[in-house]
This record gives structure tokens, sequence and C-alpha cells, in this order.
């Protein structure tokens, strides 16, 4: 039976290499994606007044969050025009972020404000009107959160004409700007992995999360709660729609043994901060969000757009295997999405086979898990969705027909092959064209009629 399903998979990924012709893909420099554009006349005026004199000073770029440039256009100040800051290495290691406004009179950058900080990086920069002023206040996580709670956060407001420093009274792993009343001004979303007991004795310090608000020019402590003491780093945050009329935080976090799990944060009937699931530190309670180490690709997302996030959780297809090295990879799993119904528990929304390497996910019926499989081609850009029959005398489940095929060609690729060959197009996007080969099944055209009503390119 083990020949029988090697042949098999042989066979499938022979057909692949002969039937299946074109240029995947190509690599893309990670660097290059953080690199600023050029810079325009502004930028080169700031970036001058920033080095003040100084052509070897080093700038430093934000390691996580939206903003990764060392220079960053902002309106902060609120009135209607983009103001600037830069972030630069001092001789002495430590990092100061200087503040620059354009002169009306002059047409000239001028800078506002400098600030030191101790840190040796910059986690992240956001931008969010805290104070209810209609200025976008600036946010600064300082330092590392690859270490336990070693990145602090300090609040930049301008406020008469000047820019004034907040501190945030408490170090975090990940950070979010909600907005949990709906009332147009933010807070801040902190949340703070377990702290172990450095000496014998003394009791390890505990996950929490805590919300801050500006009041009165000052960042005040308004509500936390308990988070899970297991959780050893961070994937996502997102603040998003829980259902109609309540928002949540969806912290996605990983374990010591590379399992994933998903927390919700939010702000009950009652007014109560919550965390679910409620049974986050009892180990006697299966954590109904947790993902296997394997299946590590996956983070809770607004997967059908609808406004409201789900929840993934992740089991392997049969059969299982890569074209290359017989790793799993994010086509080796049945994805499970499912909405938090906002008081104690999960409601099924949909069951999807997910491509992240090229950016992809379908939806699939609830009764073909178990009866589908993917053998992935990662050169050749293909993924072949195979039947899975049940053995007549054996145990273990046998490799059947190709249902269909999904794979990406360059636009050049495509285009060159003159004939489509059966394949079929699903999506276009940049430069890449996704395809669709229907294998002819009959009794499974319905699935492949699904796949491509389904089929959606993953946007975040």
């Amino acid at each position: 039976m083990r020949k029988f399903k090697a042949a098999a998979l042989l066979l499938v990924m022979l057909l692949l290499v002969l039937s299946l012709s074109g240029c995947g893909i190509a690599n893309v420099d990670a660097h290059a994606l953080l690199a600023p554009p050029k810079a325009d006349a502004d930028q080169q005026e700031i970036d001058a007044r920033l080095k003040d004199g100084n052509p070897d000073l080093k700038l430093v770029y934000p390691k996580a969050g939206e903003y990764r440039s060392a220079i960053i256009m902002k309106d902060f100040t609120g009135d209607g025009r983009e103001d600037a800051l830069g972030f630069y290495f001092l001789e002495t290691g430590s990092v100061e972020v200087q503040f620059l406004v354009k002169s009306t009179e002059s047409g000239n950058w001028q800078t506002v404000a400098r600030f030191k900080n101790a840190a040796t990086q910059v986690d992240r920069v956001l931008f969010g009107d805290l104070s209810g002023d209609g200025a976008d206040e600036v946010v600064i996580g300082w330092g590392s959160t690859s270490l336990v709670n070693a990145a602090t956060v300090n609040v930049y407001a301008y406020i008469d004409g000047a820019m004034t420093e907040i501190p945030v009274n408490s170090a975090y792993g990940e950070m979010v700007l909600t907005d949990f009343n709906s009332d147009e001004c933010f807070e801040i979303f902190l949340t703070l992995r377990m702290i172990p007991a450095t000496e014998e004795g003394n009791k390890d310090t505990p996950a929490k999360s805590a919300v801050f608000e500006y009041q009165d020019h000052q960042m005040v402590e308004t509500a936390s709660a308990r988070a899970d003491n297991t959780i050893t780093g961070f994937s996502s945050i997102v603040f998003g729609g829980i259902t109609d009329g309540l928002n949540g935080v969806f912290l996605d976090g990983t374990r010591a043994d590379s399992s994933r799990t998903t927390q919700v944060f939010f702000f009950d009937n009652e007014g109560s901060f919550r965390n679910f699931p409620f049974s986050i530190n009892d180990a006697t309670v299966t954590n109904p969000t947790f993902r296997p180490a394997g299946a590590a690709y996956y983070n809770s997302r607004d997967i059908d757009g609808d406004g409201f996030y789900e929840i993934p959780t992740a089991s392997a297809l049969p059969l299982t295997t890569s074209a290359e090295n017989s790793m799993p990879d994010s086509t080796s799993f049945l994805v499970h999405w499912r909405n938090f119904d906002g008081t104690d528990s999960l409601r099924s929304k949909m069951f999807t086979l997910m491509n992240m390497d090229d950016g992809y996910f379908f939806e699939i019926p609830p009764h073909i898990a178990g009866r589908i499989t993917a053998v992935h081609d990662t050169k050749m850009k293909a993924v072949s969705y195979m039947e899975v029959m049940e053995a007549s005398t054996e145990a273990e489940p046998l490799l059947g027909s190709a249902l269909f095929t999904i794979r990406v060609f360059t636009k050049s690729a495509w285009e060159s092959r003159g004939q489509p060959g059966g394949y079929e197009i699903l999506a276009e996007r940049g430069d890449y064209v996704y395809t669709i080969f229907d294998g002819g099944v009959e009794k499974y055209s319905y699935l492949t009629d699904r796949v491509k009503s389904s089929f959606k390119l993953i946007t975040d």
C-alpha cells in the first residue's frame, strides 16, 4: 500500500512537471520591501536637518508596525499639513527622535523638539487622536519586544505649539490602538507576557493586558485583565469587530512548543474588561483556539470581509506531503474559521484550504474534510488537490484522482503559453495570474465550482 501511495505521488508530480511550464513567483528581497521611497525635496531637506552636518549619522528604522521608515511624514500638529519625525542613533548607542514642521513663512523645515531614549532600537510608531483635540498623537514603542516585556511606550502630543513627552507606565510585549467605546478617541492596549521569578521563593509575575487612556495630559490605566501565562511570543494583534456593536482585540500568541492560540479582549455588557477563553490559564481545560505547532501559519483575520474577525483552528490533511521535502506547509491543513459570539463560545463560519506562500484561499464544504489532500510543488507554484479514498482492506486511506490543480503564473509566462491548455483564470494581482485546472472527476464537479466561486486572494 505504501508503494502504491509513493507511486501515485510520483505520477502526480511527473504530470505537473510535464504539463505545467513557465516561471513561478520570483524571490523578493525583504529589505527592498522595507526601504523608503526615493526621497523628494522635502525629505532631502529633512534628512539634512536630522544629520546637521554629520553625514555619518546612522538613521534608525522601526522594526514592526505600519511605519518602517526612519523618516515618517505625518500631520501631528493638526493643521492639515504634513509634518515629519525622524530617528537616528546617538554616539552613546541610544536613539533620538526629532520632530519637524515646515514654516509657513520661509517654507523651510524647522525642528520643534528632540527627545532621547535609552533604548537601542525603535519597535514601532502609531498615530491616533488620543486626547480628542482633533490632532493625532504620536505613540512610539522603544526597545525590543523579543525580550520579556522589555519595550516601553511614550506618547508625544503637540500642545500649545510644543511637543510634550508623556510616558506610559508599563512595558509591553505587544501593542495596538483601540476605540472600545467608539467615542473616536483612541486608547492604547498593551499586553505583557508572564515574567518568571528570578529568585527562589518568589512568585512569577502573571501575564496581563491593560488599557491606557489620555486624561489631563497623562496616560492612565483604566482597565486590565489577566492574559495567557503560556504565551512566549506574539504573531499578530488587531482591533476589530466581534459582533454588531462590540469590538475587541484579537491577540495571536505562540507557546514554547510553537503551538498557537488566540485571546480576545473586550468589554462585556456589564462593562467588565474580559479575556476569552475565560479558562485561559486552567491547564485542565482544552483551549478552543489551539493550533498545533505545524500550523503556525494562520492568524485571526476577517476572512470573509463581513467586518467581523474570525479565529482559525487547523487540522492536518490526510496523506499530506510536499513534493520537495515531505515537510508540512500552509497547504497541508484544513482551516476551520469561527466567530467569537461575545459571550462564552465560538460559532462555525467556514472551512478553507489556504496557500499562505502564494497568497490565496478558497472555501470547501465541511463534509469534504478527510476526503481531500494537497500535493504542493513549490518550485512550480502549483498545488494539486487529490481525492482521498478509504482502503478496502487496510486501515490507512489511499490517494485517488487529482480533482483540480491551482497554479500561479507570472503574466509573461501565462501569455507565452499561447493556448491555456485547460487552465482557467481565477484572479490576477500585480504580475501574477492565479489559475485552476479541472481534473474532470464528475462526482466532484460541484467542488470545483465551489472553489472557483469562493477563491480569494489574501490581502494582508
